[in-house]
């Protein structure tokens, strides 16, 4: 809920203009921020709402006025959208975790509504009416009992003398009147993205700009031992040739070694005449088979008990159940545009242009690295060409200061391709450990079933990665699977905690994205020992979770789950709840002669509150099916000799058009207030294409990616 305080200020600018600074919620302690979202109203009755969120295609800088311009009750044409600057320590600005609609919901609302109830009292007094008999509609206020109007543009002046309500004392539009919200509307970057006017981090250009890209240690741990830069600085254009020091967690960027040019082509020519000779360090063994060792050896190890309910191992004795192990791969964002950043560094401040999902986390490393006050670092954020959670991190701003200070001038740093997919910060690899069993001695008729569930989780700790010493390097491992929605009897849910050199960090549902894929798979798994089938099955476990079999409910029937398929071919399925989004799937497969898998139809049922822009949303779910097959058919990262071995899309392949399966999503239509839509639909997709491969050729699947295990079954 937003307090009386955080609506600072109401003032007249030139022309005329009422302008309420919104201070957004932030979870750091202290005094309010300094407001850094900002609804501005013309005196040309024109409206700009400063979005504090990073656009990087997800469709925030059209979703988040439409919220605004609801409330405000304005033609959604008279909207215009900037893009915020980096206010210090605003935790509110960092996009991620699906959260930009929902964090902006209330807020968002409550400023619109706001400044509609000033600009009608404005006019009440005005025209020495009661306000009552005044009604705001698309940039004017009516006085409903005369049919006088006056446009917003003309209160402005007006409304501005007026005490700031308060926030909470607003009233907000109930569902069933909104104009705006839930319409088909289209995105207000589009036309810039299609007429190459939208400008990405990769288009900044600043006077006197310089070009750099870096030579990385492509070693875990490895050292700068020597390098020439004599025939790097031969190459025309090539300016300078700087060693920049490795930066610890949690940047952790390792030593490199830049070039300095005119020009990009310029400076890869430059850093392709490089001599360096790198130290391999102490991982130069290191292979993914010993990974794959280490967390298999943990399956009986020490591990931490997080949940411990009931006895489980009883229930196992004499009862068919399942003892099966999962194990999922690193992964790459890989992003279309790949890392870059400008950065301009003098003794007294910075100025920065970067693609980044945490604009603010950025900004404090850079002064901590620097020494130079957060306040003196100006930080614009630019479009994006993705993000997925990879431009969470910070590594590729720093390297741009880095650069920036050592040569005296503004530097942009572009990371190709190469560089991006073999110094990512990867999906955490991981090893599931599931006994479980189905209990109620009438299993076959689903009176009610409920689960005995054992679940440990092995691999490396995101927080310990970041934060060595956290006090819960468990934690973030943990989503998705510490509150099953299912039914369950008996419960034990453990971590062992087995890290690697191997840079970790968040990408696109996080946690979810592996322990789902464990969880769906053994309980599709469960149903066949049980001899039920899946739908019902789970139908039979979700009592207490309506919503959740809501989207099964409906997955099922759009997605023809009881109609018989032809031989070769199958049908899977799998639910989650991610966090306040209720989503599932259906997957239609066929398996050739050589194993080869086709995915032909994937329809998808969610349930996520709220609709603000259902073509957005729609677009969202779309991408994140095509992302989590992608992942789920060929996605991989491995090591080999202490290193990364793949190094672009030919060998760390991604879904062509033509490979793209039919796609049908169906929303439930909620007013629940909205949650996160652009992770959930990742999550089911790779259980229920093992799921419906199964179904297919009768071969069950526990490792990824398909493409690679389906020759080589499990026999775990």
């Amino acid at each position: 809920m937003i307090g009386r305080r955080e609506v600072l200020a109401a003032s007249v600018l030139g022309g005329g203009a009422l302008v309420l600074g919104v201070l957004l919620p932030h979870t750091s302690p202290g005094p309010p921020f300094v407001p850094n979202a900002w609804l501005s109203i013309g005196g040309d009755g024109s409206v700009t709402l400063t979005v504090a969120k990073s656009e990087m295609g997800q469709g925030v800088s059209t979703a988040l006025p439409m919220l605004l311009a609801e409330e405000l009750e304005v033609d959604w044409s008279a909207v215009t959208v900037r893009q915020a600057e980096v206010r210090a320590g605003d935790s509110y600005q960092n996009t991620g975790g699906s959260s930009s609609v929902t964090d902006s919901w209330e807020l968002l609302r409550r400023a619109g509504a706001v400044a509609r109830v000033m600009l009608t009292t404005a006019a009440a007094a005005m025209w020495e009416v009661p306000i009552a008999e005044c009604l705001a509609r698309n940039g004017s206020v009516i006085h409903r009992p005369s049919g006088r109007q006056v446009e917003y543009g003309e209160l402005t002046e007006r409304a501005a003398t007026l005490p700031v309500p308060d926030p909470a004392s607003v009233t907000l539009k109930d569902p069933s009147a909104f104009r705006i919200i839930g319409t088909r509307l289209p995105r207000v970057d589009s036309a810039a993205k299609v007429k190459g006017q939208a400008i990405y981090g990769i288009d900044v250009r600043v006077p006197g700009m310089l070009h750099a890209v870096a030579e990385r240690c492509p070693f875990f741990g490895g050292q700068l031992r020597k390098y020439s830069a004599t025939a790097a600085l031969a190459v025309p254009g090539v300016k300078h040739v700087v060693v920049l020091a490795p930066v610890s967690a949690p940047i952790h960027l390792p030593p490199r070694v830049a070039v300095v040019a005119t020009s990009t082509w310029s400076a890869l020519q430059g850093r392709r005449a490089l001599e360096v000779e790198w130290e391999a360090g102490p991982n130069n063994t290191l292979s993914s088979d010993d990974i794959s060792a280490r967390f298999a050896n943990a399956v009986a190890g020490a591990a931490r008990t997080i949940v411990s309910k009931g006895e489980t191992a009883a229930h196992f004795d004499g009862r068919p159940h399942l003892d099966a192990r999962y194990e999922v791969p690193f992964l790459a964002h890989q992003m279309m545009e790949p890392g870059n950043c400008t950065a301009s560094a003098t003794a007294t401040g910075i100025e920065i242009w970067a693609p980044t999902q945490f604009p603010t986390y950025a900004q404090r490393h850079v002064a901590r690295l620097t020494g130079i006050a957060p306040e003196a670092i100006r930080l614009h954020v630019t479009f994006m060409g993705g993000g997925f959670g990879r431009r969470i991190n910070a590594d590729f701003i720093v390297e741009a200061v880095q650069v920036s200070k050592a040569v005296g001038a503004p530097v942009q740093t572009l990371w190709t391709r190469e560089d991006d997919v073999r110094h990512d910060f990867y999906r955490p690899a991981g090893l599931q450990h599931i006994r479980a069993a189905v209990l109620d001695g009438g299993t076959a008729q689903l009176r009610a079933p409920s689960l005995v569930w054992e679940h440990r989780l092995i691999g490396p700790s995101t927080n310990t990665f970041y934060t060595p010493g956290h006090a819960r390097p468990e934690e973030q491992e943990l989503w998705g699977a510490s509150e099953l929605p299912y039914r369950i009897a008996a419960h034990r849910l453990e971590y062992a905690e087995v890290n690697t050199p191997v840079p970790i960090g968040w990408w696109r549902a996080v946690a979810y994205s592996q322990n789902v894929f464990a969880i769906e798979c053994a309980l599709n798994e469960l149903a066949d020992l049980a001899n039920a089938d899946h739908v019902a099955l789970r139908h039979a476990l979700l009592g207490e979770h309506p919503r959740l079999q809501g989207v099964l409910a409906l997955v099922a029937e759009r997605g023809s789950w009881s109609k018989a398929m032809p031989a070769g071919s199958g049908r899977g399925i799998a639910a989650c709840k991610y966090d306040g989004t209720y989503v599932a799937q259906v997957i239609e497969v066929s398996v050739g002669e050589r194993s080869e898998v086709t995915v032909h139809r994937v329809v998808c049922a969610i349930d996520c509150g709220v609709m603000v822009n259902p073509s957005g949303l729609e677009a969202q779910v779309e991408g994140s099916i095509i992302w989590g097959l992608s992942a789920a058919l060929t996605g991989e990262i491995t090591v080999a000799r202490g290193g990364i071995v793949q190094s672009n899309f030919h060998d760390a392949p991604v879904l062509r058009m033509n490979q793209i399966p039919r796609i049908e999503v169906h929303v439930i239509r909620s007013t629940a207030p909205p949650s996160g839509a652009g992770e959930p639909a990742v999550v089911p997709v790779a259980p229920a294409l093992v799921d419906a491969i199964h179904a297919a050729v009768g071969i069950r699947l526990r490792k990824l990616p398909v493409n690679r295990h389906l020759l080589q079954p499990n026999d775990a």
